[in-house]
């Protein structure tokens, strides 16, 4: 067998003495192709999250991969897909997997009639199972939540949300990149844990776990996902529940990190929402508390999702609202967006 390197020719031209070498050579050619063309071939060895990572569970209060290994998730919240799902087709989740290194996206799906949420809409179960489709193809994990927010006792559509999860439990009890979260952030006169919200979980994994006994499952916690500590007192019992905790740079610090430091000592923590503004939304970026609250995340290695990636005119919303779908997201982000795809991109330790 002689190789001889032709540089008219792309990669070798070959001659073969032996007829037992031509498997060698073609092996040898489709190597070397992989290797000349990896960005465009796929050969790269690069692995989507979900492919990295596989099935999630919870092990010693830590978010785990199929294999055990402790995972932090980052990744992003979508504003109401009743608006936005646009954000999130195949060509955009490409590129928040590929350029923005975003692990997980969050799809909030408001219940409020009033922000056209899914008691008045009940459309939006079409809209959800396009978007998990999608993520799916796109190999990021996906948080499927009921986003109860102005409608802040949980118990209020319990119904409604026992069906929903359980629709959904059965139809994608195989799928591996799906995570439900299944109560926003609780809140309002005597909605409590012991009183409202344990209540209204425990009967929805109740019909989630019919069908899906082992599906990483997050319930929010009272007054707006920051008593959490509150929440660890009673925990549910169930070994693949995460508890929920919110912040936001302008509105909070240290008394709501000791009160996940408190909760962590007995139950596991997933930061669902964050934002870099005030807890309204709105107003400018606080770099500063943001940053102390990422590193925070990052030394407990707890995952979490921005809020918000749309183009809705708030502060913490990650894209300008003259927002172009024809161009890439990195050159059309807000003072916010910049605060997110910095840390998106970040290399880990």
């Amino acid at each position: 067998m002689v190789l001889r390197y032709n540089p008219e020719r792309l990669p070798f031209a070959v001659k073969v003495e032996k007829r037992e070498d031509r498997m060698k050579i073609h092996i040898y050619l489709l190597l070397a192709a992989c290797l000349t063309f990896a960005g465009l071939s796929g050969c790269s060895g690069s692995q989507t999250p979900v492919q990295k990572y596989g099935r999630l569970h919870v092990d010693h209060l830590q978010l785990v991969s199929q294999d055990g290994k402790p995972v932090q998730l980052r990744g992003v919240s979508s504003y109401n897909i009743a608006g936005f799902d646009w954000l999130f087709g195949p060509s955009q989740l490409k590129e928040l997997v590929q350029t923005f290194h975003a692990q997980v996206l969050r799809l909030a799906m408001y219940t409020d009639p009033l922000a056209q949420g899914y008691m008045g809409n009940p459309g939006l179960q079409k809209v959800m199972d396009k978007l998990i489709a999608d993520t799916k193809a796109a190999g990021i994990y996906c948080i499927v939540d009921w986003h109860i927010l102005r409608d802040g006792n949980p118990n209020l559509y319990k119904d409604a949300a026992v069906k929903f999860f359980t629709d959904l439990a059965q139809k994608y009890k195989d799928d591996p990149h799906l995570i439900f979260e299944i109560c926003n952030e609780p809140n309002g006169t005597g909605v409590t844990w012991d009183g409202a919200i344990r209540p209204y979980a425990v009967d929805v994994l109740a019909a989630i776990r019919k069908s899906d006994p082992t599906r990483v499952v997050l319930v929010g916690t009272p007054t707006w996902s920051q008593d959490i500590d509150i929440a660890a007192k009673h925990p549910l019992d169930d070994p693949n529940v995460m508890y929920v905790f919110h912040w936001y740079a302008g509105s909070h610090g240290q008394p709501l990190r000791d009160k996940i430091d408190e909760a962590r000592k007995t139950v596991p923590v997933f930061n669902s929402e964050w934002g870099a503004t005030a807890d309204s939304g709105t107003g400018e970026v606080f770099p500063a508390q943001t940053a102390v609250w990422l590193k925070f995340l990052d030394d407990r290695n707890i995952s979490s999702c921005n809020w918000s990636f749309g183009n809705v005119n708030e502060g913490s919303a990650s894209l300008i609202v003259s927002y172009n779908s024809d161009a890439p997201f990195k050159n059309q982000l807000t003072p916010s967006g910049k605060i997110v795809f910095d840390y998106l991109t970040a290399p880990r330790d």
